[in-house]
């Protein structure tokens, strides 16, 4: 039987109309923020974080090119997290995608945010029933 449980989250102003939402994680025991993105339609970790702070993951070039995020066209890595963490929840062997998200830290840092590591997306979303709970601040997730 799943149970649910929720992981809380911090809303950010991004200006007089738009908000995101940013969880803390952890992958392969190390914290990040990600934002909540259900028109993502994957979890995507930023490609230079992961290049600066993971040196010794295996980092491959993927098949596909990704569009969205605001951008263009642009590469996909892949690699393999040996944890991801989402409150209670692990993903042991998490096969990631990364992307370059500095588009995304720049506006950030314009608006005196700190950085994001990445995007929770509706492939992990889904797969656990996920539920936004506004009022509370939290996502509620199924596993």
């Amino acid at each position: 039987m799943k149970n649910r449980k929720a992981i809380p989250f911090e809303i950010l102003k991004l200006n007089d109309s738009g908000f995101h939402l940013r969880i803390v994680a952890e992958i392969n025991g190390k914290e990040i923020s990600l934002i909540v993105d259900s028109g993502a339609s994957q979890t995507a970790f930023d490609s230079s974080y992961i290049f600066e702070h993971m040196k010794d993951l295996e980092i491959n070039s993927a098949e596909q090119i990704s569009s969205g995020l605001g951008t263009n066209s642009m590469e996909i890595f892949e690699c393999v997290f040996e944890s991801f963490r989402l409150g209670d929840l692990v993903l042991q062997n998490y096969k990631a995608a990364l992307l370059d998200l500095s588009h995304v830290n720049h506006t950030y840092d314009r608006m005196n945010l700190e950085p994001i590591q990445g995007v929770l997306g509706n492939d992990v979303l889904m797969m656990f029933d996920a539920l936004i709970d506004y009022k509370n601040k939290q996502v509620w997730l199924d596993y």
